[in-house]
């Protein structure tokens, strides 16, 4: 009997440390925990720092909680990049289509360049053939010397051929013989029926004009009262127009005695319409 109790009280006096052994957790031995060290890899101990964050050894991982939809977005880059293409082949249409107007206007200023350079040059010709048809035409014609009376005087014809009226400013006459190559000098005539009257209308003529020689030694065959052989005479007239100035008409003949008249010198030196 004694035997049995003092079992049973050993029992009771054991449970109190095994629960209290129970609710305790056990603590690691410290062993364990360095092997759990050791096996840790060499970069987990590794500091971190700012500039080696998503290195080669230190990467990042980034979890995307709701992941998008690729096959959208592959479809809408596509869809961009076909509407930029077509932006860009509409652009380029364009700028082909500027430079192609801007080549034709460039042809089309040349070419209405052209024509108005040719225009201003036929008005310009146009304007300056005005002058030379419309204006006095003076010819002096008609030069004679007929025997029958005392040293006659030499007549001539003036006629106005022109379109416009002429304003006659001066008459000069040459008349003698030529002397060492040198025809005579004209000599202004002050009382010539042409300044008396000096517009000489379109196609008018003035007739029978006479020229009475001056020196008559140079004129005429002494003592035969006939002209020279060789015998220079020349008329020259200065004249106006209404809307041209400074024209002039000469005429020169010489007389041949076997001929007994006068012939045309056509020197235009001496012959002339200016």
């Amino acid at each position: 009997m004694l035997k049995i109790a003092m079992t049973a009280a050993a029992f009771l006096f054991a449970m109190p440390v095994v629960a209290q052994t129970s609710l305790n957790p056990p603590i690691p031995s410290t062993a364990k925990a360095s092997d759990k060290e050791q096996q840790k890899p060499a970069a987990y101990n590794q500091t971190t720092h700012d500039h080696e964050l998503g290195t080669e050894s230190v990467p990042v991982i980034v979890k995307m909680l709701n992941p998008p939809n690729t096959d959208a977005i592959a479809a809408e880059i596509k869809k961009n990049r076909e509407y930029q293409t077509t932006d860009d082949g509409n652009f380029v249409l364009f700028s082909s289509l500027l430079v192609v107007v801007g080549i034709l206007q460039g042809v089309a200023l040349a070419y209405t360049a052209l024509v108005t350079n040719k225009a201003a040059n036929a008005a310009k010709t146009a304007a300056e053939a005005i002058p030379l048809i419309e204006r006095p035409y003076i010819f002096v014609h008609g030069a004679e010397w007929r025997m029958g009376q005392k040293r006659p005087p030499i007549t001539y014809t003036v006629s106005n051929n022109g379109k416009m009226a002429a304003i006659i400013k001066d008459v000069r006459i040459g008349c003698g013989i030529e002397l060492r190559g040198q025809f005579p000098n004209p000599v202004i005539i002050g009382d010539h029926p042409l300044l008396q009257e000096p517009i000489l209308s379109a196609n008018q003529r003035v007739a029978r004009l006479e020229h009475s020689p001056v020196n008559e030694f140079y004129v005429f065959d002494t003592p035969a009262n006939v002209l020279r052989n060789k015998l220079i005479f020349q008329v020259i007239v200065s004249y106006n127009g209404p809307f041209s100035k400074g024209h002039e008409t000469a005429q020169c003949w010489q007389y041949d005695k076997s001929l007994h008249g006068f012939f045309e010198i056509s020197d235009p030196k001496y012959t002339y319409i200016r």
